[in-house]
């Protein structure tokens, strides 16, 4: 706001979401008016991936990602491939629940990663495919 002023408003819910109006007369009379909009987001949900093996061959790995939680509505869907968590990882194509994936074996990459928004919050679960594509009889 202005000068320096702060205005805290605390214990929203979700149906507080609306258009303000705040006023503020400062010591020397002069009057500040600010109109905003207040939106209230509820936290994310913990994601989970649920992966669904389509074929496995000794050179490629096909395999549905599906990630959930979104199912509220108002949140925001990401993927990203990469193995460390410090770095942000390469964004995958679209923003869907459901990634399709072409996994070679001998990739390093095998982590994916879901993320879940909102403007609030973000909250991520992540999946290595090798658990999923190793042949049978593999250790």
């Amino acid at each position: 706001m202005a000068d320096g002023t702060t205005l805290r408003i605390r214990a929203l819910e979700k149906e507080d979401s609306c258009t303000l109006e705040a006023q503020v007369l400062f010591p020397s009379g002069e009057i500040f008016r600010h109109t905003f909009r207040l939106s209230v987001f509820e936290p994310v949900p913990d994601p989970e991936i649920r992966p669904h093996l389509v074929s496995r061959t000794a050179e490629v790995c096909n395999v549905t990602l599906q990630c959930l939680g979104s199912e509220k509505g108002g949140i925001e869907v990401s993927w990203k491939r990469g193995n460390s968590s410090d770095q942000p990882g390469v964004p995958e194509e679209g923003s869907d629940t459901d990634l399709h994936v072409s996994w070679q074996p001998d990739s390093l990459d095998s982590t994916f990663t879901c993320l879940l928004s909102n403007p609030a919050d973000q909250k991520s679960a992540s999946l290595d495919l090798a658990s999923i594509c190793r042949s049978e009889g593999e250790e």
